[in-house]
């Protein structure tokens, strides 16, 4: 993999002091004073550009930084969202029963296939 050049790296730098979203998946940042590395649309504060470290893949991030940040989680695709929560949201938006068994139980169980959540609690 070719190294990321002086130009590039302001150029990531302006990116992530502008969360600008285009550049998810192209770089990641290290920042060496906390040892957390993060995408560079992250919400947390912005580090000096002399402590940061650029990296092309949340492989190399992750080798060079002890952590992967808690809030932006890039070891996880941007603004991806489990499979139980996609299941759940379906689960409200389809059965409005599903609110209710959220609300009544506290739960958080996805449906299975073939089961009537109100055929379920009857």
């Amino acid at each position: 993999m070719r190294p990321i050049t002086e130009t590039q790296k302001k150029e990531f730098y302006q990116a992530l002091l502008e969360k600008n979203s285009h550049f998810d998946g192209v770089f990641f940042v290290g920042v060496k004073t906390t040892g957390v590395f993060c995408h560079p649309t992250c919400h947390a504060r912005k580090p000096k550009f002399k402590n940061c470290e650029f990296y092309r893949t949340a492989q190399e991030a992750h080798l060079a930084y002890s952590r992967p940040c808690k809030r932006c989680r890039p070891l996880c695709a941007p603004h991806q969202v489990s499979d139980l929560i996609r299941t759940l949201v379906h689960a409200v938006e389809t059965e409005s029963i599903g609110k209710i068994v959220i609300l009544k139980y506290d739960l958080l169980i996805p449906p299975q296939p073939g089961v009537n959540l109100k055929n379920a609690l009857e």
